[in-house]
């Protein structure tokens, strides 16, 4: 391909195709110095040696790091600070009816939106959601989550509504390919649920979860995006995620939701694992009922969005200020600068203030030419889909 970015992203698309139909597939670097635009034919046409090219990248260069050249590598960024690292591997486990995919989805669209997380930094990007159940009922979610978390342009979410069997290579190369046709740097990929996308393997089989681990990893290495399995436990919810023992080993993340009273809709996300770092506290959510309107049929659709809670059974505790800055913010979308002026306190203490109503659910950030704007979060009466 060309020597530029284009060239370079269909090498990445051709490689993961032909990955399912070789042993091995090797892609020849540019060599160093050529002109943007420079490929094959311009050698042939210029009667330099091509073979001489392909005859350079038959050894595979191991890197060699020495303890000074550790002290150069940067630390692993956060997706979601503290709680999701760039590029790495995760699960969010649960039973069934427990709001894992409604969590999921927020963490989604908020990365996806160029939002926070809860209060928690986030790196925006597109993101690829593969639903393999519930297809009907998804687009409500969806439409709900934007009309009352976010405003602006619509973000690069994008849903494929079937299931693949990515132990096999052959799927996993076809989703590559759509993933890096629609998205020039995707941050995420969300795969609802693992076992709905596993193929007919067993999970529980040591080679059969290898297998789908190496696809995974293909995945992520020809994307660069994180990649979250949404994963159901088994009988015994106490061991985690179901299946081989191989899936948690490859995890840099692992996360739960625990629903303890099954007629609440309270549910705390637990990370249970995080790869070389200490652990996040839980999280407490309450899962709020939400109305919106169908873009496309005018129809009154209605869904879930899980709305931050102090803890297990604390409601938000608020104080003059907090419900004066709400009453500002319910009347239209505000910067932090109009905040500051409308409390007469500084920026800093506006934002300190704004992101403690944001960590309590109360209200969501967005932004526009490197400035900070707050919304309102309205909120229904509690009910709703489960699942």
């Amino acid at each position: 391909p060309d020597n530029d970015e284009p060239g370079f992203r269909l090498s990445g698309r051709v490689k993961a195709v032909l990955s399912g139909l070789v042993k091995a597939v090797r892609v020849v670097d540019v060599p160093q110095g050529k002109p943007d635009g420079w490929d094959a034919a311009d050698a042939i046409d210029a009667g330099e040696d091509v073979t001489a090219y392909l005859g350079a990248a038959k050894r595979k260069k191991l890197p060699v790091l020495s303890v000074s050249d550790l002290e150069g590598l940067e630390p692993p960024e956060w997706l979601i600070e503290g709680v999701l690292v760039k590029g790495g591997l995760s699960t969010l486990f649960a039973p069934a009816e427990t709001f894992k995919s409604f969590i999921a989805l927020d963490m989604a669209l908020s990365i996806s939106a160029g939002q926070s997380w809860r209060g928690k930094e986030t790196i925006a990007g597109p993101v690829v959601y593969l639903i393999g159940e519930g297809v009907a009922g998804w687009p409500a979610r969806v439409f709900t989550w934007l009309k009352h978390r976010h405003e602006g342009e619509t973000p690069e979410f994008f849903t494929i509504p079937t299931s693949l069997q990515l132990n096999e290579s052959e799927d996993a190369s076809a989703l590559i390919e759509v993933v890096t046709e629609h998205c020039k740097s995707p941050s995420m990929i969300v795969v609802d649920t693992l076992a709905r996308n596993f193929g007919g393997g067993d999970e529980n089989s040591t080679q059969d979860m290898n297998a789908f681990v190496r696809s995974i990893d293909q995945i992520r290495e020809a994307t660069g995006a994180h990649i979250m399995l949404v994963h159901h436990t088994g009988k015994d919810t106490e061991r985690g995620g179901r299946g081989s023992s191989v899936l948690r080993a490859a995890l840099d993340t692992e996360m739960q939701c625990v629903r303890d009273d099954p007629d609440a809709y309270d549910v705390t996300l637990k990370i249970t694992k995080q790869k070389d770092i200490e652990k996040a506290d839980p999280i407490h959510f309450e899962m709020v009922k939400s109305e919106a309107v169908h873009p496309k049929t005018g129809e009154v659709i209605f869904s879930l969005i899980p709305v931050l809670k102090d803890g297990p059974a604390a409601a938000p505790k608020f104080n003059h200020g907090d419900n004066k800055l709400l009453d500002y913010l319910k009347e239209r979308t505000r910067s932090t600068k109009e905040c500051a002026q409308y409390l007469s306190i500084s920026e800093r203490g506006a934002r300190k203030k704004l992101r403690r109503l944001e960590e309590l659910g109360q209200i969501f950030s967005s932004s526009a030419d490197g400035a900070s704007f707050w919304n309102f979060y309205d909120i229904w009466d509690k009910g709703g889909t489960e699942e």
